[in-house]
């Protein structure tokens, strides 16, 4: 059966987009033969490629493959050794499907999210686990919220956050923390009740993890959250969601976020590049279909591309001005 496999990528591949649906009757059950049977496990890395070559070559999407999802995410989840290849194939359905695929499946994906961030998975998993989260976000803010407010991402995220900020013991890196704040950032962009929901964190053992708290976090790690390339993308989020909540900011802080948002505003010639997974040796890379056409168009659509941060740092200094006038009065 791997030669099957093999053989159904190979035959989809070489006739590509426009005629890869004819292959679902035979592939499709196939791959639901591979990847819910129990007795097929040693298929299942395969079987993913597989999937993830059929879903990379769709030029729509269909609700057969909506049902081998239903069938297979939250099982597969289970196993973090497919992490990455799974993840990236839960971003096509979002990429493919859009609202479809989230209004016919949002239990299921809540429960393959929620399986996931029940167990202990390293830096490089969330990587790839962020990159479904930042696909949802940057499309759906309000409803994929509320999804991963269901499905216990966000509570993860903002204890993460807060056990970083103290320093407690085995807390997350950076380079994890400054992915969690980027998804923080976009949900409390588009609807920030939820941040009362979220805040504040009791930590028993350092403290209680205020709003200040996430302020400073911000603003600490805005260094870090520009590694990489898409990391101007990342500092402008940060920057468009503290200029967003009510100012009771220091002196200090005001500083601070005006410095950063100088630092963006003078390599805005940049382009904002959306956030990607770098490659390791070890993965099976596959570079089929219009991927980059599906996440450029979503891009457009992102609000951290179309929102003119010059013009919220003006209307920001207007309202310090306006406060500061109250107060002297």
């Amino acid at each position: 059966r791997r030669n099957v496999l093999a053989i159904i990528s190979s035959v989809a591949t070489f006739i590509g987009r426009e005629q890869v649906k004819l292959l679902y009757p035979l592939a499709l059950p196939l791959l639901h033969d591979c990847l819910a049977d129990q007795t097929n496990l040693f298929m299942r890395e395969e079987a993913l490629q597989a999937w993830y070559v059929y879903l990379r070559l769709s030029s729509s999407y269909e609700p057969t493959l909506g049902d081998l999802f239903e069938c297979c995410a939250t099982r597969i989840s289970l196993d973090l050794r497919h992490l990455p290849v799974l993840m990236k194939i839960i971003e096509m359905y979002v990429l493919l499907g859009g609202r479809a695929f989230l209004g016919q499946h949002a239990l299921t994906l809540q429960a393959t999210l929620r399986s996931v961030v029940s167990q202990e998975i390293n830096p490089r998993a969330t990587s790839y686990f962020y990159l479904v989260i930042e696909t949802i976000l940057r499309a759906y803010p309000v409803d994929g919220g509320s999804l991963l407010l269901h499905s216990d991402v966000l509570q993860m995220f903002i204890r993460a956050c807060a056990s970083n900020h103290f320093g407690g013991q085995d807390c997350d890196p950076d380079r994890v923390i400054v992915l969690y704040l980027a998804a923080l950032a976009r949900v409390f962009l588009s609807d920030p009740r939820v941040m009362d929901t979220l805040l504040p964190v009791v930590q028993l053992a350092s403290g209680t993890f205020h709003r200040e708290n996430l302020v400073d976090l911000y603003l600490a790690k805005f260094q870090v959250a520009g590694n990489g390339a898409h990391g101007l993308m990342l500092q402008k989020l940060y920057m468009m969601f503290l200029l967003s909540i009510p100012m009771s900011h220091s002196h200090q802080t005001t500083n601070e976020v005006l410095e950063n948002c100088t630092y963006i505003l003078r390599n805005r010639k940049d382009s904002l590049l959306p956030y990607s997974v770098g490659h390791d040796e070890e993965d099976n890379i596959i570079d089929v279909g219009d991927y980059d056409v599906l996440v450029a168009q979503h891009m457009q659509a992102d609000i951290v591309s179309s929102t003119d941060l010059s013009l919220a740092v003006q209307i920001w200094q207007r309202k310090l001005a306006a406060l500061h006038s109250e107060t002297v009065t």
